[in-house]
């Protein structure tokens, strides 16, 4: 049983189709920046870390292969599953999390399945086709940049009576491109004295 590292095919644009018929463990970023349209996981994965299919700008979902079929949805093993081609795991203590949304799915309006108490760091960052999103009275927490770059993204319902919590993020703890426009903000409003505070990029743009 194979572990694919962090970063193992990373903006490889190469890859057009990934097999893994016995992978345990897919790696920060393991299949990122890739031209994939769909990514099959074998029912042999008991981690998935946060980015593993961080920006893969032509994947539309994930599936699983049955004894029949490929399917969009299905419970794969006790620790993941796919419910209308996302990605979803399980927390040591049985809690579902959103661990990843396609960037390149296609659909307007989605609603996280309930039971979830987390959506993972980064999960559909970059989705420029997501309008509205629906998350459901269980989740407790939601990620930085969770739906960081969903450009279209301007309405999001809650369920729950009680907010979730922001996970912030140190904002010396991450490196950024020279140009990038959230190392500018950061720069010239953020440090002061040597101190980084938390930023929050969860929804669209950095708060």
């Amino acid at each position: 049983v194979a572990i694919l590292d962090d970063g193992a095919f990373r903006n490889n644009q190469s890859v057009i189709k990934v097999v893994m018929p016995k992978v345990a463990v897919i790696g920060i970023e393991a299949l990122s920046n890739l031209s994939v349209s769909t990514i099959t996981l074998p029912n042999t994965v008991h981690e998935v870390r946060p980015m593993a299919f961080y920006n893969n700008k032509n994947q539309t979902s994930f599936t699983y292969q049955n004894e029949t079929e490929l399917v969009e949805t299905y419970e794969i093993n006790d620790y993941m599953l796919i419910s209308n081609g996302v990605l979803y795991t399980k927390t040591v203590n049985n809690k579902y999390l959103l661990s990843s949304y396609p960037t390149g799915k296609t659909d307007t309006t989605y609603e996280v399945i309930n039971k979830v108490v987390r959506i993972e760091y980064a999960a559909a960052e970059n989705n420029p086709y997501l309008e509205k999103v629906t998350l459901p009275e269980t989740l407790k927490l939601i990620g930085n940049r969770a739906f960081y770059g969903c450009s279209k993204l301007d309405t999001v319902e809650f369920k729950s009576t009680i907010a979730p919590s922001f996970e912030g993020t140190i904002t010396g703890s991450i490196e950024y491109a020279e140009d990038s426009e959230i190392l500018e903000l950061l720069t010239k409003y953020f440090p002061l004295n040597g101190y980084y505070p938390l930023y929050y990029g969860q929804f669209v743009t950095l708060i």
